[in-house]
C-alpha cells in the first residue's frame, strides 16, 4: 500500500507521525509510506524494497522490523 495525501495538512500529520515514529523505533509499521524523498516500510516488504533500491534510493537505517530508505 502507497499512501496518497488528499492535502496538506494531511501530509503533515502524517509525517509527524513519521518522524515520531523515526525516533521511537515503532514497529508497527504495516504499510508503505512515502514522503517527499523519504520512505518507511516493513522489512517484510522484500519486492518493493528491491523495486526502489533499483529506482535509486538507498536504506538509511533499518530498527527493529522496519526499514528507512532516502533518495
Amino acid at each position: 500500500m502507497v499512501r496518497k495525501f488528499r492535502s496538506d495538512a494531511q501530509r503533515k500529520a502524517v509525517m509527524s507521525k513519521v518522524k515520531d515514529n523515526m525516533n521511537t523505533g515503532s514497529k508497527n509499521i504495516s504499510a508503505i509510506t512515502i514522503v517527499h524523498d523519504k520512505v518507511i516500510m516493513p522489512i517484510s516488504a522484500v519486492e518493493e524494497r528491491e523495486r526502489l533500491i533499483a529506482d535509486g534510493y538507498k536504506v538509511l537505517e533499518t530498527k527493529g522490523n522496519v526499514v528507512y530508505l532516502y533518495k
